[in-house]
This record gives C-alpha cells, sequence and structure tokens, in this order.
C-alpha cells in the first residue's frame, strides 16, 4: 500500500473556501469525527484515502499530495518555477476578487429600492401551506392512497408534516383503515 503526505493546510484552506468543516468531512469518508483533524499530526495517508477525500470534494486525484523534494534539473525546474509564478498571479487574483468584492458591496447603496422589490417578490410566493394544499390535491385526485405513501412523497417535495396535516383538514381529506396488526394500513382519500 503507497502512502502518501497530505498537504493539511492545503485541505484545511479547501475546507474554508467551500464552507465545509472538518467534522463534516471526517463523516463524509465513513471515518470519526476527528479523523481530519488528526492528519494535522500524521499527514502520512494510505494513497487511497487522499483520492477519496479529493473525491469528495471535488478535486484532481494527488492535488493535496506534498510533492516529495527532488533535485530539480532541465524541465522539471523550468515546470516547477511555473508553478511557482502561477500560486504568485493565483494570490494577485484572489486579492483582486476581494477588492470587486468590496466595490460590489458598496455599490449596493440602494438598499431602499432593493426591499420594494423584496417585498413586492414576497406577495407573489406561495405559503408553505398553501404549497401542502396543492400537493394532496394533486396526489389525492388519483383516488385513495396508502397515509404512509403520501407521507413518504410529502417528505421527498420537502413538506413539513405540520403543514401537510393542517392542508388535510382544510381540504377535508378523509382517511381508512383496513387491515388489522401488521397488516393494518391507512388510507387517504378525498370523498365525493
Amino acid at each position: 500500500m503507497n502512502t502518501v503526505t497530505i498537504d493539511y493546510d492545503k485541505l484545511s484552506k479547501e475546507l474554508s473556501f467551500r464552507g465545509k468543516t472538518k467534522k463534516w468531512l471526517s463523516i463524509e469518508l465513513g471515518r470519526y469525527e476527528t479523523y481530519i483533524a488528526g492528519m494535522k499530526q500524521n499527514p502520512e495517508q494510505p494513497e487511497q484515502v487522499e483520492r477519496l477525500i479529493c473525491m469528495v470534494l471535488g478535486l484532481e486525484a494527488g492535488s493535496l499530495i506534498v510533492p516529495k523534494k527532488q533535485e530539480e534539473t532541465g524541465e522539471a525546474a523550468i515546470l516547477n518555477n511555473l508553478y511557482r509564478e502561477i500560486q504568485k498571479v493565483s494570490t494577485i487574483v484572489e486579492g483582486l476578487q476581494e477588492s470587486i468584492e468590496k466595490v460590489w458591496n458598496k455599490s449596493s447603496a440602494n438598499t431602499i429600492q432593493l426591499e420594494r422589490i423584496r417585498d413586492c417578490v414576497k406577495r407573489f410566493e406561495r405559503s408553505d401551506h398553501e404549497n401542502a394544499m396543492d400537493f394532496l390535491r394533486k396526489i389525492l385526485a388519483e383516488g385513495k392512497i396508502n397515509g404512509e405513501e403520501v407521507l413518504l412523497r410529502a417528505d421527498a417535495a420537502g413538506i413539513k408534516r405540520a403543514d401537510l396535516m393542517k392542508a388535510k383538514n382544510d381540504i377535508g381529506v378523509d382517511s381508512a383503515t383496513t387491515g388489522y396488526g401488521k397488516n393494518q394500513k391507512t388510507w387517504w382519500f378525498i370523498p365525493n
């Protein structure tokens, strides 16, 4: 098994850039919560671990490996110098992005108009309760549906249970139970 040295600082910066935590990445990898934090003391990891981290973060495999020091000659020296220059330009571009962001934030001084626009848009937004009522009408138009299926579909559609139950009462959805014990099912339907 090949081991590589993971660039812990680069990994930390990448997580920070993406708004993720070391705990989140540790859990995504199926490890204990402090697994990534522990890499600071032990950056030597199997090559497969580095590949998996890169895959989870959407990076190219090998991009978190600390390169091994070798004597640079010929093309390798040229490429490494070119890489260093690109890193410098990258740092300058990041500084420019921050400056552009500051200018953009200052240019949005007309917040009163933005608030008016936001208020107008909010008038046209539908409430969660209205979305739940439309959802129930749509799926119950097909006829009787198993209550568990309704709840699963509502969860998949992002509808809260409280809104669903309130909509059920407001629309007048009725329910009927069939079977006994483990075979018992509750069916939801809109009475004729």
